[in-house]
């Protein structure tokens, strides 16, 4: 996440790597449902910012689900929710490539990679393509009767800016969902608050659904 053309280059080296391909399914709060069926998809997104987005990714088929709301601050960078990649940015930012935050969300599946092996190998991915300072500030995992999460938070530097992201992996037996939130780092000494806001995000914003 460490720049866009850095985060689709990492997902892109994943997705070789684990041999699978990516899909979405997106769901968003609308009051016309009967006409969105009607609409060209391919640019939904983009021409729907009134909207609050919210999406649920599969973990194990519709018994569990990652659920991650977007705030309705912020905006897309593509517009077919059925895109290999999604990222949001704050509806204030006018350059994609200079963003204040970003969000992205991705999912594979019928894998069976776990969420701490896919959190092993993005920290790699980190560690091996940006800076050589790169380091990873908290890690977690944990196992639990049908399903695992992992997070990983890591400081790195991309385009001579200090940037920090939060990553959240779900899995369950054959599929993964994946979201990752990133923030600029001001200074060394902004480091905790600036984790403590990935944190928050995460909290207010990212959800496990079990049906």
């Amino acid at each position: 996440m460490c720049g866009l053309k850095y985060i689709k280059t990492m997902v892109i080296v994943l997705m070789i790597i684990v041999g699978v391909f990516f899909g979405y399914q997106a769901f968003a709060e609308n009051n016309n449902k009967n006409n969105k069926s009607k609409e060209d998809i391919s640019n939904f997104l983009t021409e729907h910012t009134d909207l609050q987005f919210v999406f649920l990714l599969p973990v194990i088929d519709e018994q569990v689900k990652l659920k991650i709301t977007i705030p309705k601050s912020f905006k897309a960078l593509e517009g077919d929710p059925n895109a290999p990649l999604l990222e949001f940015i704050p509806k204030t930012d006018q350059d994609p490539y200079k963003w204040s935050e970003i969000i992205t969300l991705n999912k594979i599946l019928g894998s069976g990679v776990t969420a701490p092996d896919y959190m092993q190998k993005m920290e790699a991915l980190y560690l091996k393509s940006t800076d050589p300072n790169a380091k990873i500030v908290e890690s977690n995992k944990h196992i639990y009767e049908n399903f695992q999460d992992a997070s990983s938070i890591i400081q790195y530097r991309s385009n001579g800016r200090d940037e920090v992201v939060m990553l959240y992996s779900v899995s369950g037996p054959m599929d993964i969902a994946n979201v990752q939130y990133a923030l600029p780092l001001s200074s060394p000494q902004a480091l905790n608050d600036t984790v403590q806001k990935l944190k928050d995000f995460m909290k207010s914003n990212v959800e496990i659904v079990r049906q």
